[in-house]
């Protein structure tokens, strides 16, 4: 029997109609031989393996109607997933089963637990929609597993308090200077030194302007330079060269080196995941005066795309692709990876409360959606997104045809290289990415900007900057990023998580580390076991399944989980100032580093917010962080970030300090303060349209001499607008602020939850008015 058809359990609940504890058995109908409910109707078990599924299956439903509109609850429940692949796990969900069939971005939790070997305590808050009543909590199965669920409860959420900012003249007798963080430490970056060293030209190799450039000619003119010890590699000044073939530039193991582009344009078309740039292990490098772009005429990154008409019977959608009268790519299979909301007033992506559309995001892991041409610049795409409520005629969407497929630019493990005015008009993937041991790098005018072209509505497909680990001392001056697809800037480091095998073991789903690095142990809170253990070996042992061997026997954790970091990698001491951050589709910059500063800079309409200082692993994808500490945030102006109106902990928020444990984002939040010591000081904000920030897994947290004013309301305006949330925090300070009141914010104050929430100062602010010229 194919288990898609069995029939969904409806379990009907005793007792209050908002409060869900346990599965009462006598209220199911219809029970599948495959999940059985104890008879004390505290346990669900439910046992796929040996079962043929190809993808999802129902397990458990209950009915609708048990959840109160605009209300806030928290879930919690032990489970235990066993026996299952890389690719099976528990799928729970709040769905709306009333409108059918299924719209993405609808859903109130969406939470997935893998294949485990200890069971897991899942803590969830969230808050019910208007329409709530249509919505029930599933259990659904992907793939094959064994799953046992226990201590099952929805209650509503009380525990909410909050504390009102008013003036107040009193006295501040001003912050323990030991408990003001400072930020990291100044520092300069290297240059090259090599005054007697051959300047070369690279028309000597062959390599001419407006006809294709091999890049085995580059090659060769880098060897030569190596060869000589060459002081710079230099081309024709303002000159174009087409780069239309499979192929990096490879720069590696070169001391004292500048590849000066003298102003020329690299234009870039390849269909290779390979890098346009590899710079390896070079020392006192430096790459400047150079442009770098796309061949757009023949592949464009993306296009603006208008709805023309949507079928839901039929489930397809038309899209009219606006600046083409023949696209490029047409006849052939055009891909529609991520579709953001584009606002036409605006020019940029990020409509309130409207979702992405996703058909091919990440090409090659699904089949292509069927797809028609109906003209040389309208498609008919087919699919569930026919559902989605901005499926409607007239709706514009920014369509990447390219997404995470490249990197521009991978830097890896140099020490003191400069980038120097540099401007990138368009790349696929990120455009800039550290990796390793990377250390001292300076990123100086450098410009992420499309040119003056309506039909350039995309810079680079994924991050702006993407560093993925590094040993520190990162350096951004007056640098511009903006249109990119995803956040402008992930400071972090990777980590890894585990369960424990062998009292010298764990598994990973990372093949993480290499033989000898020193790896710190972590509980799954990220409080510390302060223990450090050298990796002996590494081997597979399933699909993406690695069992890692240390050289001393591991302490146990709180539940058999770690959270591990090595200790090579330390990205740290970072500055960034007198920068521009704008009209990108996520955040502005993530912070999982430790001493920065950031001050004089510009936020704009960063779709999802600003600012993240944050770390956290998940069970079944990326982990990232070692914690976040002494960070200084100054002197800055933030207009109109978090358009979207994304939200954490059911809060739209511009900046967001917190941990996300198993899932991304989570409403769990550790005691352990995760993220310490951050100041946000003398910054201007202007139409913020949440929190000014939601506060988690931290402590002493600063908010000094900044100033709050709004001009522009929006559809679902917020009571709490310019207010703080906080939650598994102490030390919170909140000084000498200025809030202006009007109609769009007049409730200024912090909302904290009382049980987990310490130490909440309130001193000094003031309240004024509107001014007349806003």
């Amino acid at each position: 029997m194919n288990i898609v058809r069995v029939i969904c359990i409806i379990l009907l609940l005793t007792g209050t109609s908002f409060a869900i504890e346990n599965f009462d058995k006598q209220d199911v109908a219809n029970q599948s031989r495959f999940c059985t409910i104890s008879s004390d109707s505290k346990v669900l078990e439910f046992d796929t393996t040996g079962v043929k599924i190809r993808s999802f299956a129902p397990m458990l439903v209950l009915k609708t109607g048990l959840l109160k509109p605009n209300t806030r609850y928290i879930l919690k429940m032990k489970v235990h997933a066993s026996n299952g692949d890389d690719k099976s796990f528990l799928h729970f969900l709040i769905r709306n089963m009333v409108d059918v069939p299924y719209i993405d971005g609808t859903d109130i939790i969406k939470y997935n637990v893998p294949s485990s070997a200890v069971p897991q305590d899942i803590f969830i808050k969230f808050k019910t929609p208007e329409d709530a009543e249509k919505y029930a909590p599933s259990f659904m199965v992907h793939k094959n597993l064994k799953c046992k669920i226990s201590d099952f409860s929805i209650k509503e959420d009380d525990s909410i308090k909050f504390i009102s900012i008013k003036n107040d003249y009193t006295k501040f007798e001003g912050i323990p200077s030991e408990n003001i963080p400072t930020g990291a430490k100044e520092f300069s970056i290297d240059q090259p030194n090599n005054p007697t060293g051959e300047v070369v030209e690279a028309s000597r190799f062959g390599i001419v302007p407006e006809k294709n450039v091999s890049f085995k000619s580059i090659k060769k003119a880098l060897a030569y330079c190596k060869k000589v010890k060459a002081s710079k590699l230099v081309f024709k000044k303002d000159a174009r060269y087409n780069l239309f073939e499979d192929g990096t530039i490879i720069i590696s193991q070169m001391e004292d080196f500048v590849f000066d582009g003298n102003g020329a344009t690299f234009v870039f078309r390849k269909y290779s995941r390979n890098p346009n740039f590899y710079i390896q292990q070079n020392t006192r490098f430096k790459i400047c005066n150079l442009k770098i772009d796309w061949d757009w005429e023949t592949s464009p990154l993306a296009s603006l795309a208008e709805i023309i008409d949507v079928n839901k019977e039929k489930e397809y959608i038309d899209f009219k692709l606006v600046h083409y009268k023949k696209h490029p790519q047409y006849p052939n299979y055009l891909r529609f990876a991520m579709c953001s909301p584009w606002d036409a007033k605006e020019n940029s992506v990020g409509l309130e409360r409207e979702t992405n559309f996703i058909y091919d995001m990440h090409k090659g892991r699904h089949p292509e959606p069927k797809f028609e041409w109906l003209t040389p610049n309208t498609i008919r795409i087919y699919g569930k997104q026919a559902f989605q409520k901005s499926a409607k005629k007239g709706f514009l969407l920014r369509v990447q045809h390219f997404y995470y497929d490249m990197t521009n630019m991978t830097m890896d493990s140099n020490y003191h290289i400069t980038l120097s005015d540099i401007t990138m008009l368009s790349c696929a993937g990120h455009a800039f990415g550290i990796r390793d041991q990377q250390k001292y790098t300076l990123f100086d005018n450098v410009k992420i900007i499309p040119p003056n072209d309506k039909k350039r509505i995309i810079t680079t497909t994924a991050d702006h900057l993407h560093v993925a680990s590094s040993q520190g001392y990162i350096k951004l001056e007056n640098c511009d990023f903006s249109y990119g697809a995803d956040d402008c800037i992930n400071f972090h480091d990777n980590s890894s998580y585990g369960t424990r095998l062998s009292e010298n073991s764990i598994e990973s789903r990372h093949s993480y580390g290499n033989i000898g690095d020193k790896i710190e142990f972590r509980n799954n809170d990220y409080s510390p076991l302060n223990f450090t253990a050298t990796l002996k070996a590494k081997k597979e042992i399933g699909k993406k399944k690695y069992e890692l061997v240390f050289d001393k026997k591991i302490p146990n954790s709180k539940n058999g989980n770690y959270v591990i970091f090595n200790k090579k990698h330390n990205t740290h001491n970072i500055i960034v100032r007198n920068c521009y951050f704008h009209h990108n589709r996520a955040r502005g910059i993530l912070v999982l580093a430790r001493d920065v500063t950031i001050e004089n800079c510009k936020f704009k309409r960063n779709e999802m917010g600003a600012i993240k200082l944050e770390t956290g692993y998940t069970n079944n994808s990326w982990c990232e962080g070692y914690g976040v500490n002494n960070v200084v945030v100054r002197n800055c102006t933030f207009e109109e970030c978090n358009p979207r109106g994304n939200e954490n902990w059911g809060f739209e928020r511009e900046i967001f300090m917190g941990a996300y444990l198993k899932i991304d984002p989570s409403s769990e939040q550790s005691k352990y303060p995760v993220i310490r010591n951050a100041l946000f000081a003398n910054n201007t904000f202007i139409n913020n349209y949440g929190m000014l920030a939601t506060i988690g897994s931290a402590e002493n947290i600063i908010f000094a001499d900044n100033k709050f004013k709004n001009t522009k309301s929006r559809k679902f305006p917020q009571e709490y607008r310019n207010g703080f949330f906080a939650t598994h925090a102490k030390d919170i300070i909140i000084v000498g602020n200025e809030f202006e009141k009007s109609d769009l914010a007049n409730k200024f104050g912090v909302w904290y939850e009382n049980s987990s929430t310490s130490n909440i100062k309130i001193l000094g602010n003031k309240i004024v008015e509107k001014k007349e010229n806003n």
